[in-house]
């Protein structure tokens, strides 16, 4: 075989496997993350402050999307107005924070810039927010 016929089988052998090798590593690091927001957010969903939440801005998160079409992957930026909740120290004071979000379709017609959402939020931290479809009406 000469050098013409090695590289062919290099080229037609290693490409494919190198791009399925990169996706399912992209796959893997994906649910992963996943797998660590999810967590965050059943533990925000049990033990946050409730709180109202207007969304500024929406969009897509940066990256490789994975996923079905049931649901959304959304980067939000919403304001969140706390109110009055026991146990957080500034109770009157609304602030800005970055939620990343898996939002059911049939949830999205209530994710929308400037709509209202019901949230939960950690008062030792409160820039970590998770929606709370469930005070919503959505399960």
């Amino acid at each position: 075989m000469d050098a013409f016929g090695i590289l062919f089988v290099l080229v037609a052998v290693g490409l494919p496997l190198g791009v399925t090798v990169g996706f399912v590593v992209l796959a893997v690091r994906h649910g992963m993350k996943r797998g660590a927001l999810d967590a965050r957010n059943r533990a925000l969903l049990a033990s946050g402050v409730p709180a109202e939440a207007r969304v500024i801005r929406m969009g897509p998160p940066p990256g490789v999307q994975f996923g079905n079409k049931s649901e959304m992957n959304l980067v939000l930026v919403v304001e969140v107005h706390p109110g009055r909740q026991p146990g957080y120290r500034d109770a009157a004071s609304p602030f800005l924070a970055e939620v990343f979000a898996v939002i059911p379709r049939y949830a999205m017609s209530s994710v929308r810039p400037g709509g209202t959402l019901a949230v939960r939020f950690d008062p030792t931290n409160p820039m970590n927010v998770a929606i709370d479809l469930g005070a919503m009406g959505y399960t």
